[in-house]
């Protein structure tokens, strides 16, 4: 279940529309993954597209993914992900958008960054 907190946070990013919406599909687990896909003998492999190591879930693509773990932390939030950490991409973003980072104003641009990253994530996912 996703707080009501995480979905307020979500539609008051300072983004534009096409961004919140887009975070709402990741939150609902909405988008087309190719682990779904697979399932659904749409594609003919769920591996990832861009490692071609593990199947690409949400969790695996948005944040696991070697490649994806040097944007993370190569980025503006320069932030090292904990492997250990991850359970899944909503608990993950529930636990970025309720620590607090300083004033609300610091914590809503933290979050456009990070919608922002998982938005250009996803597009260069697409090219592949």
């Amino acid at each position: 279940s996703i707080s009501k907190q995480v979905w307020q946070l979500i539609w008051k990013l300072r983004t534009p529309p096409k961004l919140r919406n887009f975070m709402w599909q990741i939150a609902y687990r909405a988008l087309a993954m190719l682990e779904n896909l697979f399932l659904r003998k749409i594609v003919p492999s769920p591996m990832c597209p861009i490692c071609n190591d593990q199947e690409e879930s949400l969790e695996y693509l948005f944040l696991l993914c070697p490649w994806v773990e040097t944007i993370w932390f190569g980025g503006i939030l320069n932030y090292k992900v904990d492997r250990r950490m991850i359970y899944s991409w909503m608990d993950w973003f529930h636990s970025i958008a309720t620590r607090r980072f300083g004033s609300k104003e610091e914590q809503g641009i933290l979050l456009s960054h990070v919608a922002f990253t998982c938005w250009h994530i996803w597009k260069a996912n697409a090219i592949l």
